[in-house]
């Protein structure tokens, strides 16, 4: 038995290969009636100091049509993709050939269940120092070690500012 998320059909698939059979199921609803699911997903941004914001906004405006989570995540049988109207795909493409998990749809029919997942009050601060200090390791050759130790002070300052 595996606790994993639609994201993971094609990785177990690899893996497991017909060395058995193998479904999904959902998880089963807390004491309080919910499922302890949460539907996160990735996001695309501009830079605010983009050069081609207008360039950029088209380009995201694609990234995220239907016909993009179609072609990017639905057909090759990703993850959930984020657009509903794309979700009708994912569901026939990983139910097509015959392939487990034979219930797959159960990842698209829990979807109204779902929750968004609370972040912690320095989330966003924490994410604006880590792509600072991983780009000037990978763009500026700053030292690794010296850099490691700046992101952690950092880090470690920005949440100390909140009382738990």
């Amino acid at each position: 038995m595996d606790l994993d998320g639609s994201w993971a059909t094609l990785q177990h698939r690899n893996d497991i290969g017909n060395r058995f059979d193998w479904d999904v199921a959902p998880m089963p609803k807390g004491p309080t009636g919910k499922l302890p699911l949460s539907e996160a997903g990735g996001a695309w941004s501009i830079a605010t100091n983009s050069k081609h914001p207008n360039e950029a906004w088209t380009w995201i405006k694609f990234l995220t049509s239907t016909a993009s989570d179609d072609i990017l995540i639905s057909q090759p049988v990703r993850s959930m993709p984020g657009r509903k109207s794309a979700v009708p795909l994912w569901v026939s493409t990983a139910k097509s050939a015959n392939l487990p998990p034979a219930h797959a749809s159960v990842f698209a029919d829990i979807l109204p269940n779902s929750f968004n997942v609370p972040s912690v009050p320095y989330y966003q601060e924490l994410q604006t120092l880590s792509s600072t200090y991983i780009g000037d390791i990978m763009t500026l050759n700053k030292p690794v070690k010296a850099t490691l130790a700046a992101w952690q002070a950092a880090a470690n300052t920005a949440i100390k500012k909140y009382k738990f």
